[in-house]
Order: C-alpha cells, then structure tokens, then sequence
C-alpha cells in the first residue's frame, strides 16, 4: 500500500520563491505556507493541486496570485 501525502506545513521557514513544481500532489488536501518571505509563485502550482481544500498564504509578500489558482475549485 502506498503512502499518500495530504498535508504540508512549510510555515516559517523563510522561502521566498516558489519555484516550479513538476508532481502531481493529487491527494494534497492542506497547505500551509504562511509566515514566510514568498513574493513569486510559479504559474505551475494551481494546475498541480486541484484538489487542495485549504491554502494559507497569510503573512508573504506575495503581489500576484498565479492565473492557474483558478483551477483551485475544492479550496474552501
């Protein structure tokens, strides 16, 4: 039996970028991202976390919000 990651808690550690994201996190239900330095995110993101329900991004420097987090319909 697999393993099957649905949660992340990346929070306070000082990431700044969001670089590309090549896997398909298709069980990934939260993610936790608050409190960093983010100021990008790669546009690959939304498509690859489409069945995210909760996404915290409080506390970033973040200006934009990729176009693919549209795609992000499960997010509550």
């Amino acid at each position: 039996m697999a393993a099957t990651l649905r949660s992340i808690n990346l929070s306070k550690n000082g990431i700044k970028k969001l670089q590309k994201i090549s896997a398909d996190f298709e069980e990934l239900r939260i993610l936790n991202l608050e409190k960093n330095e983010i100021c990008q995110i790669d546009e690959a993101w939304g498509g690859r976390l489409a069945q995210l329900t909760h996404l915290k991004l409080n506390s970033n420097r973040i200006t934009s919000i990729p176009r693919s987090f549209h795609s992000l319909i499960a997010l509550r």
